[in-house]
């Protein structure tokens, strides 16, 4: 993740603009953080046993990050598209929201 980002920084930095890679490992990357924090806040909830039920910070913790887990970047569809494009499949494809597509001509 961190490679990824000063990758990115650079390119910034250089007034050029990301590469389709750079954008899939970029979605890698947020999807990777998404899923780890997840994990981490199913742990704590589950620790935190009948409490964290109640209304406090590890019940709105728990409750953002799933919904930040349904969230579109983050998606099935998003996943499938970064390994295209890592696989060699998605070959002059561009990034839209949601996937890879056609360059606008």
């Amino acid at each position: 993740m961190y490679e990824t980002w000063r990758d990115i920084e650079s390119t910034l930095a250089r007034n050029e603009r990301l590469s389709t890679r750079q954008i899939a490992l970029m979605r890698l990357a947020l999807n990777h953080v998404t899923t780890v924090l997840a994990e981490v806040c199913t742990f704590a909830y589950k620790a935190g046993g009948g409490s964290a039920l109640h209304g406090g910070a590890l019940q709105r913790c728990f409750r953002d990050i799933y919904a930040g887990t349904q969230h579109r970047t983050t998606s099935p569809t998003v996943l499938r598209e970064c390994g295209g494009e890592l696989a060699g499949i998605a070959e002059g494809k561009e990034w839209a929201m949601i996937g890879l597509v056609d360059p606008l001509e």
